[in-house]
Parts: structure tokens; sequence; C-alpha cells
């Protein structure tokens, strides 16, 4: 990580109080929500709300990411149940979850977002069933530090 990648690096948590105009996005869900993180492990990790899991859209989008990875020639190791805690994205104040029904939050190795994001984020927009939900799907680029 970079050495500003703490004053860049939007928190998973963010407090309404110290950022009052988050309120006005904190009304009506979207009914899908997704983070793309970026960490110092060798792997990407998939996780997200509990309904992400229930419904098997967690296991979906890491599938289509290790399909198209593989695909691409990559052997990145694509996680989702083995997440660790804090990466998980699975607690209810996360931004993914206060925005959306089905919260996804994605972190990724190094390689993945140097070589491999385009691959990532249309083998996650295959989960969506459907172009105007991969379309409609709110992203946060949190690793912009990273790069």
């Amino acid at each position: 990580m970079g050495p500003n990648s703490k004053l860049c690096h939007l928190e998973r948590s963010l407090n309404s109080i110290l950022f009052p105009k988050l309120n006005t996005i904190f009304g009506p869900k979207f009914e899908y929500s997704i983070a793309f993180h970026g960490w110092t492990q060798d792997s990407i990790c998939v996780g997200g709300s509990t309904g992400s899991a229930d419904n098997g859209l967690i296991r979906e989008i890491k599938d289509a990411i290790k399909n198209v990875l593989i695909a691409e020639g990559s052997i990145i190791d694509v996680k989702d149940s083995d997440c660790p805690e804090g990466f998980n994205g699975n607690k209810p104040d996360n931004i993914v979850n206060r925005l959306g029904i089905k919260g996804i939050q994605i972190e990724q190795c190094r390689e993945a977002r140097d070589d491999f994001h385009d691959v990532i984020a249309q083998g996650r927009c295959e989960c969506y069933r459907s172009p105007d939900k991969c379309l409609n799907a709110l992203a946060f680029e949190t690793s912009l530090n990273n790069r």
C-alpha cells in the first residue's frame, strides 16, 4: 500500500454523523451494491451481506470471477466462505449493505487490480442476470490509491 492509503481509502463503515450528506443516499436501498477494494493478500475474496450469501449471489460471483480469470490464463485464487473477518463485507453497517439489499464486497490482490480489473468487472456483471441490473449496480472503486 502507498503512503496515502489511509487518507484515500473509503472506509467500509462510514459514519453519517461525521458525513451528514450520506443520509441522502442511505434511504431506500438499491437492489444491488458492490464495492471493489484492494488488499495485500495474493488472492481475491468475495464477500457481502448475509442475504447475498443466503441466496447464493456471493458464490455465483466468486465462480464467475474465477471462470473469467481461468479463461484469461490467471491462477489467482478466488475465495468466498473463508474470507477473513473485516474483509468479508458481512456487517450491516458496511457501506455496501447500507446501500443495497444484495451487498457484495470484492477484495482484490494487486495482480487482479493491475491486470484483470476489466474481466473481473465483466464476470461480476454476468451474475446480475440482465444488462440493466449490471449497469444499475452501484460501484465504489476504493483502491485508487493502490494503482
